[in-house]
């Protein structure tokens, strides 16, 4: 008889022993197998079957097993704590939160529970009370980890001032802490305070100069800033890093394009159109880089299609419009040039230079004289009129030279007197009619 009762148990131990084996491979179909095999069920082997099933993402039996053992157990620990992972896995957050903050409160230590509970708020986006467990939590606990999660709930509450704080702490502590550093520079950013961007990303930089989230952040500061130069080189980095995400793709394109590397800006914005294919941004950086390879044609369809994409009672069409007549300008397609600089002035009619760019494309471009005097007298018209200001105006067709909008009234003036001594001298005085 104990020779039976012995054999049974070392059998028992066995069949326990494979299961902690097969559970430490993951091989999780073999752990329900040997369970089914012992005769005698308890809440352990139903925990080891609980955790299995979760493993084979069949969470509604694996949430019923742990159901099981906490029916028996209402106050274990760990089975709350597996649980709230398991309704996590299937979708079930608010059931989870019942169970993080029942552990809680039963073992107001257990600080996994407290990170958990306030990560899985955050996650819901329910800020408020995610910043109150995170406060009780910061008197128990003030490590980085609780003060990020401090931080992201003053984000997402809009508190940047102390969120700000919150990092600043934890840079104080911790530099070499990327995640601090990228979320420090992207409140600087937010408030349009780009030194304070570049100062905190370059500080890191100095021991670490291939982290993707602190470069991110630091390419985008020098892009705003206008150095694009130094953008470009930082993005070079990213994009060989294999960074394809769409903020990077289109902020290097802006960067690239600034710093005259239309080809390259080209490549990228590609990326970020098949990346967001109705962005308006996007399609005129793509169109003014374009402009300037040898895609000129696409450019013009670029610019198009983002024209299409605006509503009409968009400021933004006259942006747009400035930059399809340029495209059609380094296109040489003159015609749609003049029609599109038309169409700019309809929705800009205070910016009467287009009428003396009108009248120069007419009578360099197409040799149309007639159209080139109807638009210079049309533009010295506005001379007098209320609002034009002398002040300088920058003109991209002068290779970088400012100009006063006075000049262009003064340089309509000799074109027009040009234009009828030419006339006069080719066609002579006309001759009276007879009566």
């Amino acid at each position: 008889m104990w020779l039976g009762i012995i054999t049974f148990q070392l059998q028992a131990q066995d069949k326990e022993a494979d299961i902690r084996k097969a559970m430490a491979i993951y091989d999780y179909e073999t752990v329900l197998l040997l369970i089914e095999e012992v005769e005698e069920q308890t809440p352990a082997l139903w925990f080891q079957k609980a955790r299995a099933l979760r493993g084979l993402n069949r969470y509604k039996e694996a949430l019923q097993t742990f159901q099981s053992i906490l029916d028996v157990d209402p106050e274990s620990q760990q089975v709350l704590l597996e649980q709230a992972e398991c309704y996590k896995s299937a979708g079930k957050q608010q059931e989870a939160l019942i169970n993080y903050q029942t552990t809680i409160q039963l073992y107001p230590e257990n600080k996994y529970a407290w990170l958990q509970l306030v990560t899985l708020l955050c996650q819901m986006e329910r800020y408020a009370p995610a910043l109150e467990y995170a406060e009780q939590l910061l008197e128990k606990d003030d490590s980085n980890v609780t003060l990020r999660l401090l931080a992201q709930c003053h984000e997402g509450l809009k508190q940047t001032e102390a969120a700000r704080e919150c990092y600043e702490k934890i840079i104080e502590r911790s530099p070499d802490d990327y995640l601090a550093v990228a979320r420090l520079a992207n409140i600087h950013i937010g408030h349009k305070d780009i030194d304070k961007a570049i100062e905190c990303t370059e500080a890191y930089r100095k021991s670490d100069t291939l982290n993707i989230h602190v470069n991110r952040q630091n390419a985008l500061s020098y892009c705003i800033s206008k150095d694009y130069k130094t953008a470009s080189q930082r993005y070079k980095v990213l994009l060989s890093q294999q960074d394809s995400t769409f903020h990077t793709c289109y902020y290097s394109g802006i960067s690239f394009f600034g710093d005259g590397q239309f080809y390259e800006a080209h490549d990228v914005l590609k990326k970020a159109l098949d990346q967001s294919l109705n962005n308006v941004n996007v399609l005129y950086y793509l169109a003014k880089a374009c402009s300037r390879t040898s895609w000129k044609q696409e450019a013009v369809t670029y610019m198009q299609e983002a024209i299409n994409l605006s509503t009409p009672a968009d400021s933004t069409l006259i942006w747009l419009y400035s930059g399809l007549a340029e495209c059609y300008q380094k296109a040489f397609r003159f015609p749609e040039y003049i029609e599109t600089l038309k169409q700019q002035y309809t929705y800009d009619p205070t910016n009467h230079r287009l009428l003396y760019h009108i009248a120069t494309s007419y009578h360099i471009s197409l040799k149309d004289e007639k159209n080139a005097i109807l638009y210079l007298e049309k533009f010295l018209k506005t001379r007098d009129l209320p609002g034009n200001k002398p002040e300088p105006v920058p003109d991209p067709d002068t290779g970088g030279v400012t100009l006063t909008l006075e000049n262009f009234y003064n340089a309509a003036e000799n074109r027009l007197k040009d234009i009828r001594k030419e006339q006069f001298f080719r066609e002579g005085i006309p001759e009276k009619s007879s009566e």
